[in-house]
């Protein structure tokens, strides 16, 4: 099938607004992460080595606050990331696990959640973070370094990404629909030329007959449009049917109309009897249309089936449960 599914240019083309307004929300949410982080630089205090040594509330009766801390003892260090909640209301953390067979490791990591637990219960305008523990714990609070906020960025690649798929799709679902109105219809526009060439007339006039008549129609499938099309291509330019259904052939891709063009292009140049050919093409194009409708009937049924054992299973429940009720 070489129907011409989906362009990039084309999309950019027609999703312009929508890039556009990704690309301002992306703007928007690094700036107001940007802030945000900057405003919180606001409630840190760094001693002359440049860590932490105390949070600033500035008048604020609650803070939530993101911190790297880094614990030592007995030459081991161990590094972790914590969330600090101040004030506000918060859930208290369960008391950390006793120091019963705790390695070193273990017994820094109990220490500094008792810390973190600390200073998320301290008062005042300046709370002062612990640096070193009743175990000798030594700790360094340091600010986080700021680079998840540039995973932010991500977020017009992936909009660019959604609205991509989604008219992808949209696309390829269209390019299905044109491809089984070409195959639908196909059946009985062989039958329709094969009955005016019986008549008499010659193809050229067959087809514009059965043009004329897609044309008088007030609802159209694809397969009828393209056909009124085609005959209207050959009066504007002068190009015979047969030259016109190659390019549309061309276009579109679909093997059973292919078919029927290079039969009438044969006829046309070789001479041969194009009704025997059309004929035996025809009976093979409804034999396809009736397999591919036997096909989809089973589909069908398969996908009735679930809604179905679910009506079964829910009936089931209905008539057994005032038995079940009683035992």
């Amino acid at each position: 099938m070489k129907f011409k599914v989906f362009s990039i240019s084309g999309y950019l083309k027609r999703e312009r607004k929508n890039i556009i307004v990704s690309l301002m929300a992306t703007c928007l949410v690094f700036a107001l992460v940007c802030v945000k982080d900057f405003a919180e630089d606001g409630f840190y205090s760094e001693s002359e080595r440049g860590s932490l040594d105390a949070i600033e509330m500035n008048g604020r009766e609650s803070l939530s606050t993101a911190l790297k801390i880094t614990g030592f003892r007995d030459g081991v260090s161990v590094e972790r990331d914590a969330v600090i909640y101040i004030g506000g209301d918060k859930k208290e953390k369960e008391a950390a696990a006793e120091s019963t067979g705790e390695d070193v490791q273990d017994e820094i990591k109990r220490s500094m959640d008792e810390a973190v637990r600390t200073v998320e219960n301290a008062g005042g305008d300046r709370i002062e973070l612990p640096m070193v523990l009743e175990d000798g714990t030594l700790l360094l609070w340091e600010k986080p370094d700021g680079r998840e906020k540039y995973a932010v960025l991500l977020m017009f690649p992936a909009m660019l990404l959604f609205f991509y798929k989604g008219e992808r799709e949209k696309a390829e679902k269209a390019a299905g629909e044109r491809r089984d109105s070409v195959i639908r219809d196909l059946p009985s526009f062989n039958s329709q030329i094969l009955l005016l060439l019986g008549s008499g007339l010659i193809f050229e006039e067959a087809f514009a007959k059965v043009a004329d008549g897609y044309g008088e129609k007030s609802e159209r499938s694809y397969f009828e449009n393209m056909v009124v099309e085609m005959s209207r291509k050959c009066r504007e330019t002068n190009i015979s049917a047969a030259k016109a259904m190659d390019i549309y052939s061309a276009k579109i891709g679909v093997r059973e109309f292919s078919r029927i063009k290079e039969i009438i292009l044969t006829a046309g140049y070789k001479g041969t009897d194009l009704s025997e050919k059309l004929a035996d093409e025809g009976e093979l194009l409804w034999n396809n249309r009736k397999k591919t409708a036997e096909e989809r009937g089973k589909i069908a049924e398969t996908k009735l089936s679930i809604p179905l054992a679910l009506l079964l299973l829910a009936l089931i429940g209905v008539t057994a449960a005032p038995a079940m009720m009683q035992m």
